[in-house]
């Protein structure tokens, strides 16, 4: 990875079914941090959309590596924000932005929510006359890879979005945390009813990840670590749980640009 790399997150810990029957909320917290800190080690940037089960563990992450600074021009957070949900914020969020750790990007609402989500998302991954200025003003580059974590249906919508707007960069998944990002592991076959489990399905997105997938963006981070152990003939004990800040480490300096 290099500084001043954007690193699109797309996270959150399930709040409702059928997202939260395979959800481990610890693993997914874990996971989300270990990114944090990773992308912040390296000097790199975190664009995200400020889900509340995400920003209090960015915020506590930032200040490891940033000093306070209300007036800091060039934030190494970005977090785009629906008005439609301006009543909503979380507090961390604020005190992201208050710290002068984050810029706050705010992007109209529509008519409803998912409409509003829509605009929010093409806006964060520059696909529109909004999206362009987010990123003149923030003097953000495309992103050079998107991590998945955990989610509901954003995860499935934020990842074809990104599949179309960054051509070639690549779309780390975590399986073991469970949710909408394990459900884009493996096989395509049967995802037209793991990925559109509760809401109306979308002809025109589903083709854009199998496309993905078949083309190699759609990774497996925690498969493609093992397999390069095995490769390098590298035997580490079993763990609890996934050592997740190894695994991103390792994405972000072999992976990335390998």
């Amino acid at each position: 990875m290099k500084p001043d790399d954007v690193i699109f997150l797309s996270a959150s810990v399930p709040t409702r079914e059928p997202w939260t029957k395979d959800a481990q909320a610890a693993e997914i917290e874990q996971a989300i941090v270990s990114i944090a800190r990773a992308v912040f080690a390296r000097r790199g940037r975190l664009l995200f959309g400020g889900h509340p089960s995400v920003s209090p563990l960015i915020a506590d992450i930032a200040g490891e590596y940033y000093p306070v600074d209300r007036r800091r021009k060039l934030r190494p957070i970005v977090t785009v924000q629906s008005e439609f949900f301006k009543d909503k914020l979380p507090q961390e969020t604020w005190d992201l932005h208050t710290m002068g750790w984050s810029a706050i990007e705010w992007t109209p609402a529509r008519r409803n929510r998912d409409e509003s989500l829509e605009t929010m998302r093409k806006a964060m991954l520059n696909m529109d006359g909004l999206g362009r200025e987010i990123a003149e003003r923030n003097e953000l580059p495309p992103p050079a890879a998107m991590f998945a974590v955990g989610g509901m249906e954003g995860i499935r919508d934020e990842a074809a979005m990104f599949l179309q707007a960054a051509p070639k960069r690549p779309v780390f998944l975590f399986k073991g945390p469970g949710a909408a990002a394990a459900r884009l592991t493996g096989s395509p076959e049967h995802w037209r009813e793991r990925l559109w489990p509760a809401d109306e399905f979308r002809p025109a997105i589903f083709p854009v990840l199998v496309d993905g997938a078949r083309g190699g963006r759609l990774v497996d981070l925690e498969r493609r670590w093992a397999d390069e152990l095995h490769r390098r003939k590298v035997e580490l004990p079993r763990f609890e749980v996934q050592p997740f800040g190894t695994m991103v480490q390792w994405a972000l300096d072999e992976e990335l640009y390998g």
